[in-house]
């Protein structure tokens, strides 16, 4: 028999990219969804169960399964306060920790964020987490790892870069379709993304193997988010950061309650090591930076001067800069 996986968040973005890959594999039998808001993937090995992360009933939901993929998490705050964030962000979170131990469900994979170490070059699992105090995603996803560190030392961290792909975050996607482009000072600051299709192959790595503790994911190049988001294009309406700044503090006096601390990827440096996924998981990216950003619309293709594929897997054929699907 093969596996039973059971994924919260089924209708996320990240969920959109791990569905197919999950289904596909021959060891999983079935994937179960848990979402509320309905999930639109359709395979016969997937069944949708509509519900909330911190209901009471989980762990009668999750008897049986093999392990949970946790997704669910509010990356904006649409609407919410402070509270009701922290409540589903940080509290269904454990409750879904909490419920896959009292149902016996033997592993439980983790979708973290880099954001959790705030900023740096180069860092190791090992760095001590320190998020901005201003960036409310990265203090959720730093407490949720801590908490779990306390009480359910088996969860795995994949702490994740940005995700670009197909499926990636509205506004990251909003960013690299636009006409203008977020601007800062020299030096850019710089930082990594990663393909969607990547993060999926490191879940895989993780089901099939016995690990535990946190793992780093990005793609080797460090570029600036300008540059990125530009690629290639000649004409942009150029926004310096500190405008775009001015224009949110003056939207939320008029009680626009939307999250703007993201703004704050445009001046951190931030880049990790991936060198213990590699040797853990055996994982390293199949997408460089640029064939990442290939998917998320209008470019002009790699810029002069950069590998279509750096730091490719051995035996991994050369890219186009089209997304590929792995399985």
């Amino acid at each position: 028999m093969g596996l039973h996986i059971f994924l919260t968040g089924s209708s996320s973005g990240l969920a959109g990219a791990l569905l197919p890959h999950l289904c596909r594999q021959e060891g999983v039998a079935r994937v179960t969804g848990l979402d509320v808001r309905p999930t639109a993937f359709t395979h016969p090995k997937f069944s949708f169960q509509q519900g909330d992360m911190r209901a009471p009933d989980l762990t009668a939901r999750l008897r049986g399964c093999d392990a949970v993929v946790h997704t669910a998490y509010a990356v904006m705050r649409e609407g919410r306060s402070e509270a009701a964030l922290h409540d589903n962000n940080v509290g269904g979170s454990l409750n879904v920790f909490r419920a896959a131990e009292a149902a016996g469900v033997p592993k439980v994979v983790n979708m973290s964020s880099v954001s959790v170490y705030g900023r740096g070059r180069g860092l190791e699992e090992g760095r001590r987490l320190r998020p901005s105090p201003l960036f409310t995603y990265a203090r959720h996803k730093a407490e949720i790892e801590r908490e779990a560190a306390l009480q359910h030392p088996c969860v795995v961290h994949l702490r994740a870069h940005l995700i670009f792909g197909p499926n990636a975050q509205p506004f990251l996607r909003q960013m690299c379709r636009a006409a203008w482009r977020i601007t800062t000072p020299a030096p850019w600051p710089l930082l990594q993304v990663v393909h969607e299709d990547d993060v999926a192959q490191a879940v895989m790595r993780c089901l099939e193997r016995d690990v535990s503790g946190a793992f780093n994911l990005a793609a080797p190049e460090e570029v600036a988010l300008s540059q990125l988001v530009r690629h290639g294009r000649r004409f942009m309406v150029p926004l310096p950061l500190a405008w775009v700044r001015a224009a949110a503090a003056l939207a939320r006096r008029f009680g626009h309650r939307d999250e703007y601390t993201w703004l704050d990827v445009f001046d951190t440096t931030l880049t990790v090591s991936c060198r213990r996924a590699e040797q853990v998981l055996g994982w390293r990216p199949a997408h460089s930076a640029w064939q990442a950003r290939e998917a998320m619309g209008p470019g002009r293709g790699t810029p002069p001067g950069r590998p279509a594929q750096a730091n490719a897997p051995l035996g991994a054929p050369q890219g186009t800069g089209e997304s590929r699907q792995h399985g």
